[in-house]
């Protein structure tokens, strides 16, 4: 990087006719590598879903899956917004990653063990509230500081546009998880214990290996710094609002679900989400890139063009994949989870266009998170995430997972509404049309 410290990265051109810069420039190659790193990762999840699915089954399927939600919510809920802050205020100016990288190791493994440390003693002390027991519970509730830390430590390094480092740590995240359960499945070991298991040491060795490639730029004393702290919360707390009830709004179904009707509709459902997020590789991929971009740029209008091609491209891209999704959903279903998982294909077809929406919705938030996280990425996420849970409480106990996918269809259709309604005002008052 030829960036002086302290200055903004200059923004680089991008062409009139597509949402890739120039062949061949940096940010280009950068885009395609994580593409190409986001499909590996979506084989190398989908491998693991089909060895973890056959080897536990429906039921224990659906309480992996819940366990997975439960680390997932923790860790969603223990970032108070700081992983977008990281990677924005890095992006403006990298002055300060010293101390971002000490107060994000301080909010990693002193909040997220006080988080963990909570829940456990929640879950035991009211046995019948805790979707998760015993050994299950203790160690999804071990990975929530590692998984933290190495969230944390990742947005630090996409704000200095490290993304081939980002690429290749979550290559080894997902290498080590597949070969985890393929040695646990080969060894007659796979159970939900031993698969957690694989989960905690996963993410331990993740965020060490992610502060090992944030050395470089760590001279001098790494220490926290509470007024930094407090600046970059003021940001990030919009952002923890938004990605809080995000999460909600695609997680809450999974835990209603298995409350209402148990593990084995959970793990239907649980493998049509996981075919449905094979879709996401490439607003995934895009968002990556796109934030920290974004964020560099100064002028709102430059923003606001870069966005305006992408937004319609990866629309087109997304339905048409959608659309093929639906088609084969029946097929894919059963050749990756065999036939006892049939039921798995009524919601994998709803969903289909349900991940078109989020993939639409997610340019914009990354466009409104890099003009000043306005109120409208707390407002519209937290309106779906009502819609979503009355929804699921009212159609879930009636038509189970499929129920569940109507419920994220609605729910998503909301958050793209609220989206496009207040750009369209905020255009108009500024008269850009």
């Amino acid at each position: 990087m030829s960036t002086p410290v302290g200055a903004a990265p200059p923004a680089r051109p991008w062409t009139r006719a597509a949402w890739l810069p120039r062949r061949g420039s940096p940010l280009a190659r950068s885009v395609l590598e994580t593409l190409g790193t986001r499909v590996v990762l979506l084989g190398l999840a989908m491998v693991a879903n089909v060895l973890v699915a056959r080897a536990l089954g429906p039921a224990g399927r659906g309480y992996y899956g819940v366990a997975a939600a439960v680390t997932g919510l923790a860790v969603q809920f223990g970032t108070f917004g700081l992983h977008a802050s990281n990677t924005f205020h890095v992006a403006r100016g990298r002055g300060r990653v010293r101390l971002l990288v000490a107060n994000s190791l301080l909010v990693a493994l002193g909040l997220g063990g006080a988080i963990a440390a909570v829940c456990f003693g929640v879950f035991f002390y009211w046995p019948e509230r805790a979707p998760l027991y015993g050994l299950p519970m203790v160690l999804a509730l071990a990975a929530v500081p590692f998984s933290l830390a190495y969230v944390l430590l990742q947005s630090v390094l996409l704000g200095l546009e490290e993304f081939r480092a980002c690429n290749k740590l979550e290559a080894a995240l997902a290498l080590f998880g597949l070969a985890w359960a393929a040695a646990l499945v080969v060894a007659g070991r796979a159970t939900v214990t031993t698969l957690l298991a694989g989960t905690v040491l996963g993410a331990v060795l993740v965020a060490g290996a992610a502060l090992a490639r944030l050395r470089p730029y760590l001279r001098g004393r790494v220490r926290p710094s509470r007024a930094l702290l407090g600046s970059t919360l003021r940001y990030g707390l919009r952002g923890y609002a938004a990605g809080c009830f995000a999460y909600l709004v695609q997680r809450t179904d999974l835990l209603i679900l298995d409350r209402v009707h148990g593990s084995r509709e959970t793990g239907y459902y649980a493998a049509a989400v996981s075919v449905a997020m094979v879709l996401g590789v490439v607003p995934t991929a895009l968002g990556t890139i796109l934030f920290p971009r974004l964020s560099a740029m100064r002028d709102p209008e430059e923003r606001w063009r870069v966005v305006a091609r992408v937004l319609p491209r990866l629309a087109a891209v997304m339905a048409a994949a959608a659309a093929l999704g639906a088609l084969l959903a029946g097929p894919a279903v059963l050749l990756l989870f065999g036939a006892e998982f049939a039921p798995a294909v009524a919601p994998l077809r709803l969903l289909m266009p349900a991940v078109l929406l989020l993939s639409v919705n997610s340019v914009l938030m990354n466009y409104l998170a890099s003009s000043g996280m306005p109120p409208v990425t707390v407002y519209s996420p937290a309106a779906a995430t009502a819609v979503n849970v009355g929804l699921n409480l009212w159609l879930i106990p009636r038509l189970g997972g499929t129920g569940a996918a109507v419920s994220s269809l609605v729910a998503y259709a909301c958050m793209v509404g609220f989206s496009v309604a207040y750009l369209r005002r905020e255009r108009r008052r500024r008269g850009g049309g």
